[in-house]
């Protein structure tokens, strides 16, 4: 891989987060004013929840799919996709709003492919901040991604949203589609291919003469290409099935994560008529709650990280004191039997062996046997049972 010229990569990753960051805020901004959309166009909880559904469905169902895709093709260029097809379907929606024609059918279409949008924006985002970084750089950028992130789609994109539905129902809308612009026009200005290896190396039939059925379209070649190409595709999402199912850590926390987020989603597919109905809040005071909902959220992952440090700290002291208590109960016996007390408890009437200094005589006997007992205890206490 070439060197980077280190100003023009720091460039390079500073309008990358710029554009992450933007596209966050939109992101933040469809959270409130889509709902808020809805329920100004019905107070059936059926059709909310039916919205909300649409708008989270892709990443259930073209996740796996998208992160395949994305090995196989141009990241930037992906992104830069997502982000000019989201901009023409939140300004075709704003439109609609505007002329009084929008319904609930069209903004669950809208909401459905923003989040196909999003799925394919996200998961390239992911393996291209790797190429603008060097390797010891890479957990420093990807903290200020997902920072950014988090503070742009939870914290400053709903009370905006919130806001400016107040204000105008298509006036977020309007301000989400030139969001994505602007973080179109900074991706597009990186430059570059950012495609992966595998996907940039040409077949080696790829310059052959095609042949006349490849020409015609028919079962020739072509058509085994395709069929290929596809099999490879199921191919490469099957394995990463398997190797989750493999893997017991991340299928454990994958499935626990699963759980957490359908229960999750449910509450809020009708949060927006909870707030409203019950709550009285208007559309800002609706922004204002999911930021308030995000705070928690920050303050909780801070209080669990505290615990987890505690729960590891108090661990380790307990491991500590089963060894030194270990090395209390076997030290003594084996200085007793060096000695010449084959029963190992010495003399009544003297004080405990471990009391005593021992003697250059029986040192040597000492020590072997504290250094078997210390590595025994230590393998014992820190293999985990089974």
């Amino acid at each position: 891989m070439p060197k980077r010229d280190p100003p023009t990569a720091d460039r390079r990753l500073h309008r990358f987060l710029a554009a992450v960051g933007i596209t966050s805020i939109g992101d933040g901004i469809d959270h409130a004013a889509v709902p808020l959309l809805t329920a100004s166009l019905t107070s059936d909880a059926r059709l909310v929840a039916a919205v909300a559904m649409a708008q989270q469905l892709p990443w259930l169902v073209f996740s796996l799919v998208a992160g395949a895709l994305v090995d196989r093709w141009d990241r930037r260029r992906v992104m830069v996709t997502a982000d000019v097809a989201r901009m023409v379907l939140v300004g075709a929606l704003a439109v609609a709003v505007a002329a009084g024609v929008a319904t609930v059918g069209l903004v669950a279409v809208t909401a459905l492919l923003l989040g196909i949008g999003d799925t394919f924006f996200r998961t390239a985002s992911l393996p291209l901040v790797a190429t603008l970084v060097e390797p010891a750089q890479l957990e420093r950028a990807n903290g200020y991604e997902s920072s950014l992130e988090i503070v742009g789609a939870e914290f400053v994109g709903p009370p905006l949203g919130g806001l400016l539905f107040a204000v105008a129902a298509m006036l977020p809308l309007a301000i989400d589609a030139g969001s994505f612009g602007l973080s179109a026009l900074l991706l597009a200005s990186l430059g570059g291919s950012f495609a992966a290896r595998s996907a940039t190396a040409p077949a080696a039939s790829s310059t052959a003469p095609a042949s006349p059925a490849t020409r015609a379209g028919g079962d020739g070649p072509s058509g085994e290409r395709r069929g290929s190409a596809v099999g490879r595709l199921l191919s490469d999402v099957g394995e990463g099935l398997r190797w989750l199912r493999g893997h017991r850590p991340l299928r454990t926390l994958a499935l626990v994560l699963g759980a957490w987020n359908f229960a999750s989603s449910a509450g809020m597919s009708v949060f927006v008529l909870f707030a409203r109905d019950r709550l009285g809040l208007d559309a800002q005071g609706y922004g204002l709650l999911l930021a308030g909902s995000a705070a928690g959220a920050a303050v909780a992952g801070s209080v669990i990280a505290r615990v987890a440090g505690r729960v590891r700290r108090r661990r380790r002291h307990r491991r500590r004191r089963r060894v030194r208590l270990a090395l209390a109960r076997r030290v003594p016996l084996k200085r007793g039997r060096a000695a010449g007390d084959p029963s190992g408890t010495g003399p009544t009437n003297e004080p405990p062996p471990c009391a005593q200094a021992p003697s250059s005589s029986n040192s040597a006997a000492i020590v072997k046997p504290t250094i078997a007992s210390t590595i025994g205890i230590w393998l014992r206490v820190a293999t985990p049972a089974g």
